[in-house]
């Protein structure tokens, strides 16, 4: 008999599934975060009428570990249109998924940002995802992404137009010295799903995973100081004692707890404007295959979901990797947005000038790298158990995952104690 709960330091999406399934198995729980409200990385802040995500995201409908738990009729997710409009040469050039979008076959085929063979290769490379299951993926040897593009047979071409800043925007780097396990994993996402948005916000996410904790399972505004084995210490002087620990914190966190190391996270910059009209009509993505300028990618999340903005405007969402801020004098997130401004009018012109400028979030801890080090993290340090998506492959469903994994874990040694 389980007299004390099990204690989840953090309430992110890898804390609050770990929740989840500890509860389904009968075992009391209580998760407890710094923050205000539930989700980790993934918030979302109402701005004059904006939703305005805590960074640039999207939930991938194909995520398995994302069916397993949410309910996508209730959080009336809204999809992005397969491919995307590509800044090339001083223009604008669509690039679409001819097989999911049919009508805009004509535009892809003749599309000036890839070879003929670069069209017919990415068919390829999707069906070849799509047949490998994601055991498959992770069990591969590893290489960069960059490189394995190369190998695929892509030109330099396809890959500085569209590869690059279309996964600098995944991985929150365009170096693509990410793991290729990474791009596979995503690239299949991809082909299997649609990139979608809640209609009330990514947040919408976590706070459905919380509905499905018990009644007084979630003690916000608390924060830790300290861990042991059986209890945690919080700041104050109050010891909450536990059945078990799970640190459930970013990858920073858990470091500082564990007295570790902290390996490097991607940072990124997202600025977000206010337009009477937005630059496109189509729910696209447009993406810098110029390699010139801070902006990496902008997105119209008004454009996919209208709830995003209030009636008649619409929300503009600009998306800067550290790698593009470099040696540029930008420290603050006023001189960023000045830059993004000075960017959005070269590429729209003079109306750019008129956009409002809601709020530029700077993130630091983005995202876990993934590279080329050997992946496999120790999930029980000093009798404490850890999830999060640096476990795995960093992502909604990598979180999820992990703290699934974790859950399984705890309930295995409370039955064999």
């Amino acid at each position: 008999m389980v007299e004390s709960p099990v204690v989840i330091v953090g309430a992110g999406v890898s804390g609050l599934i770990c929740g989840i399934e500890l509860y389904r198995a009968g075992v009391p729980v209580l998760l407890i975060d710094k923050s205000a409200a539930v989700g980790g990385r993934i918030q979302t802040e109402c701005v004059d009428g904006f939703l305005l995500d805590r960074g640039f995201q999207v939930l991938l409908s194909a995520y398995p570990e994302a069916r397993r738990y949410l309910d996508y009729d209730r959080l009336d997710l809204k999809s992005f249109w397969p491919g995307a409009i590509v800044r090339y040469k001083g223009r604008f050039v669509k690039f679409v998924d001819p097989l999911k979008r049919p009508r805009d076959f004509f535009s892809t085929f003749f599309s000036p940002i890839a070879t003929l063979m670069d069209k017919l290769r990415i068919a390829r490379l999707n069906a070849a995802c799509r047949r490998k299951t994601i055991e498959e993926i992770e069990s591969q040897t590893e290489v960069s992404t960059e490189d394995f593009l190369l190998d695929f047979g892509f030109s330099p071409r396809v890959i500085n137009s569209f590869f690059r800043p279309f996964l600098g925007g995944v991985f929150l780097e365009n170096k693509l010295a990410t793991s290729s396990q990474f791009f596979q994993f995503v690239f299949k996402m991809f082909g299997e799903g649609e990139a979608v948005l809640p209609a009330e916000g990514m947040n919408a996410i976590a706070r459905q995973l919380a509905e499905q904790l018990p009644s007084g399972s979630l003690q916000l505004n608390a924060t830790v100081q300290s861990v042991a084995s059986d209890r945690v210490f919080l700041k104050g002087g109050a010891v909450q004692d536990a059945a078990a620990v799970v640190l459930a914190t970013d990858v920073a966190t858990t470091s500082r707890f564990l007295d570790l190391a902290a390996p490097d996270e991607h940072g990124v910059w997202v600025s977000y404007f206010d337009a009477q009209r937005p630059p496109l009509d189509e729910a696209l993505l447009v993406l810098n295959g110029s390699g010139k300028g801070v902006i990496n990618n902008l997105s119209i999340p008004s454009n996919v979901a209208s709830s995003y903005a209030p009636e008649g405007r619409s929300l503009l969402s600009a998306t800067v990797l550290d790698d593009q801020v470099g040696s540029l004098e930008i420290s603050d997130e006023d001189s960023l947005a000045n830059a993004v401004g000075e960017q959005l009018e070269e590429w729209y012109g003079p109306v750019a000038t008129q956009w409002r400028h809601l709020k530029t979030y700077r993130i630091q801890g983005a995202l876990p790298v993934h590279d080329l080090v050997p992946n496999k993290k120790d999930s029980v340090i000093d009798g404490m158990f850890v999830c999060g998506d640096f476990q795995g492959i960093p992502s909604t469903n990598g979180a999820m995952k992990s703290g699934r994994l974790a859950a399984e874990r705890v309930i295995k040694k409370l039955r064999s104690d």
